[in-house]
């Protein structure tokens, strides 16, 4: 049920929602009377039915205002309360009722139990016509809504500017000075986020831009975190603000949190998010330096898409030899040193149909431990010696060899990158 919250913690917070005050302002309310719950006059509402039978609680979401005559609880004050608890535990924002054949009053039992849960109750003293209310109070809203919206695409469009000109390192000296409330206490990562597969040209069109923006401020808020927004095609761009001292979680769980939820949203919206990744830059004090953070997350994001067995978000100061990847791959020579170091082990995995490449890369991760290798890869310790032993014969180097060991994990992790294969080699052969 609403809880009997003190009027004086509950305010008019902005103009987006229409509240029960507002529609009992318009001129087919005049002459109602307000005979109970008038702590609820605050609430908002979103909607107005027109309710005459005793078993509502299945016909509403929440948030409607309710019209009766009382037809459903004629003459039985028992099943009068009953309706109105049933739209005091669903959330209804109001009843409306006119006096007449069926109600006379209102009973003292019923206006207490509205009382109690700042329950707004309405009586009309006369006779109304309610097809004239709903129609009044539907293009209301729908016009509220409309005009909201369109205020809303107008801020939306310059965070937006702001938020390109920042990761662009544009924004001019005196708006980052303005822009920062407190050095001592923030810190900003951008996180990059690709809401659809990379092949597609646009955010899905089954989302609605203010929703998913509404959603995603409500999600990080929860979590202590500002975040700052631009959707660029099948991309969200996000400049998450966030305390330097924060109460309890650490911001990568935090982070991870929402991503979550937001995931969850999307999956409500009917979406595959099998091919939600994002990548989220390191942390800097400083707006005038989002923009590195920026840079790092875009390299992260390619690290998420490329790592698809692991997690869909990557931490760019997490990442480890991922990050060395992109500078990798600009070497002229980068594929004939693969090639020299594990080029045999390729081809003979292709050959003969083994994955020996697997067992390499548990063996080098387990920093050659030949019990935590056989343990993970579910084998003997008799038949993981035999695989070292090939492996040995058909790389160039020395495992034993610190410098040419590493040379040969760099070329192992550069490409399963560059192949996208790393979810592959699960089943060391």
């Amino acid at each position: 049920m609403k809880g009997s919250v003190p009027m004086s913690t509950r305010t008019k917070e902005r103009d987006a929602e229409v509240l029960v005050e507002d529609v009992l302002q318009r001129k087919v309310f005049r002459g109602s009377q307000v005979v109970a719950g008038h702590g609820g006059l605050i609430f908002p509402m979103h909607w107005i039915h027109i309710l005459e039978v005793s078993e509502v609680s299945h016909m509403l979401d929440g948030g409607e205002m309710v019209l009766t005559t009382g037809a459903g609880f004629y003459g039985d004050e028992q099943k009068f309360l009953s309706y109105v608890t049933q739209l005091i535990d669903v959330h209804a924002a109001a009843l409306c009722i006119e006096l007449g054949s069926f109600v006379k009053e209102v009973p003292q039992s019923v206006v207490e139990l509205a009382n109690q849960h700042n329950f707004p109750i309405i009586i009309f003293p006369h006779q109304v016509r309610f097809v004239d209310i709903t129609q009044d109070i539907h293009t209301y809203l729908v016009q509220h809504r409309n005009r909201v919206h369109s205020d809303w695409a107008a801020r939306f469009v310059e965070e937006q500017r702001f938020v390109e000109q920042v990761l662009q390192n544009n924004l001019p000296h005196t708006q980052l000075e303005g822009s920062v409330i407190d050095r001592g206490t923030l810190a900003y990562r951008v996180m990059v986020l690709t809401i659809s597969h990379p092949s597609s040209a646009t955010v899905p069109t089954s989302l609605h831009t203010y929703d998913l923006v509404q959603t995603i401020r409500a999600t990080f808020a929860r979590l202590q975190i500002r975040p700052l927004l631009a959707l660029r095609h099948a991309t969200i761009l996000f400049i998450l603000e966030y305390s330097l001292h924060p109460q309890g979680v650490d911001i990568h769980q935090r982070i991870l949190t929402g991503f979550n939820d937001l995931s969850t949203f999307l999956v409500k919206r009917g979406l595959d998010v099998s091919q939600v990744r994002a990548g989220v830059g390191s942390e800097t004090k400083q707006l005038s330096e989002v923009f590195l953070s920026h840079e790092e997350a875009l390299a992260t994001l390619l690290i998420a898409q490329q790592r698809s067995d692991h997690l869909p978000v990557q931490f760019y100061e997490l990442a480890g030899i991922y990050r060395w990847m992109e500078s990798f791959s600009e070497l002229p020579s980068i594929q004939h040193l693969i090639d020299q170091d594990i080029g045999s082990l390729l081809l003979h995995d292709k050959k003969y149909h083994t994955n020996l490449l697997q067992t390499l890369k548990v063996y080098l991760d387990c920093d050659r431990s030949k019990q935590q290798t056989a343990d993970q890869l579910f084998i003997h310790r008799q038949t993981l010696y035999h695989r070292l032993e090939q492996i040995q014969t058909l790389i160039h180097g020395s495992l034993d060899n610190p410098a040419q060991r590493l040379s040969i994990q760099l070329s192992l992790y550069a490409h399963l990158f560059h192949t996208g294969r790393e979810s592959e080699t699960s089943d060391g052969k």
